[in-house]
């Protein structure tokens, strides 16, 4: 069984809950209290395509951000 100290990163942990039944879902709350639901996959296109513009900004994996 996979554990929650066996992701090095976020990234990592998302990749792996992608495939969780989409009956999962991570709810954010800003700020402001507004919330924000979505499933696993969602939230790992979004690292992806977060992840893809700062590779675009020169940011390599090790960087610090």
């Amino acid at each position: 069984m996979t554990g929650p100290h066996d992701f090095r990163t976020m990234v990592d942990l998302v990749d792996r809950l992608k495939i969780a039944a989409p009956a999962h879902r991570l709810v954010l709350i800003d700020a402001r209290g507004v919330e924000t639901v979505l499933t696993w996959r969602e939230w790992h296109l979004r690292i992806r395509h977060h992840a893809a513009w700062l590779a675009a900004q020169g940011i390599e994996q090790g960087d610090r951000v």
